[in-house]
């Protein structure tokens, strides 16, 4: 699945401007159900923005997972 950046604009309470602020990453096939994703999971105000990449889930195949999560 692809990861995505979002970002929201708000106050910056140190002086009060509005500024853009990172958000977190989403998942979603398209940008258009990244934001979904965003919405139904009650991020709503956050704005998808970029394709980071893809999420490769870990397996028992990969060298580096860890056993002690069996």
């Amino acid at each position: 699945m692809k990861v995505w950046k979002t970002e929201i604009r708000a106050i910056d309470p140190v002086d009060g401007r509005i500024k853009t602020w990172g958000g977190i990453a989403v998942m979603g096939d398209t940008r258009r159900s990244a934001q979904e994703n965003c919405r139904l999971h009650g991020h709503g105000y956050l704005k998808v923005t970029e394709y980071i990449g893809e999420f490769v889930n870990e397996t028992e195949d990969d060298p580096l997972y860890d056993i002690s999560t069996n």
